[in-house]
């Protein structure tokens, strides 16, 4: 809902300000280094981009990419996450500089990686079956950096291609859908 709210009105906007009052609230509770915060903003950033050209139905448009990296950008600004530019190669190449570092498999990045999304699962009631599903598509879509961090190999070339053949049908489903005014 934060994102939502900062990406669909914008840092100037009532929900853009609340939401961005709202995380700095939550994180502020806790210490948590400004690396740690910067590399979270990124992967949220990065990891969606570059997923999106290993199982996304159509290439991204140079200007999709850099709009939703500038919104990330904006939103860790607002968060007051030092160390942030607007410039994508420098943000990439510290982004890959973080993932090349700490892609040593660890069993407790594994657990930490499944506690976040069972606990997400399960607080949002998502069958188990549907979560499985969910699972197979991230790890197809991660970058080997993340894959190895986490103890999963690379996916068969068809089971990249499967995950490809489910976004594509979403998003025709999506498209067949009545259209309507964006709310």
């Amino acid at each position: 809902v934060h994102y939502y709210y900062f990406f669909n009105w914008g840092p100037d906007s009532y929900h853009g300000r609340k939401a961005i009052e709202s995380m700095n609230s939550m994180h502020g509770r806790y210490f948590i280094h400004n690396d740690g915060m910067k590399y979270v903003l990124l992967n949220g950033a990065f990891s969606v981009i570059d997923s999106l050209a290993v199982i996304g139905h159509r290439p991204l448009h140079r200007n999709e990419r850099l709009g939703y990296f500038h919104t990330h950008v904006n939103m860790g600004q607002g968060m007051n996450i030092q160390e942030l530019t607007h410039d994508w190669d420098e943000m990439y190449s510290w982004f890959q500089g973080m993932n090349k570092s700490l892609s040593a498999y660890a069993p407790q990045k594994r657990r930490m990686w499944l506690a976040i999304e069972d606990n997400f699962d399960r607080a949002a009631k998502v069958p188990g079956w549907f979560s499985r599903f969910r699972r197979l598509m991230e790890v197809s879509a991660m970058d080997d950096t993340l894959r190895s961090a986490l103890g999963s190999g690379r996916p068969s070339d068809r089971k990249i291609e499967f995950c490809r053949a489910i976004v594509r049908g979403a998003n025709r489903y999506r498209a067949s859908l009545p259209k309507g005014p964006y709310i």
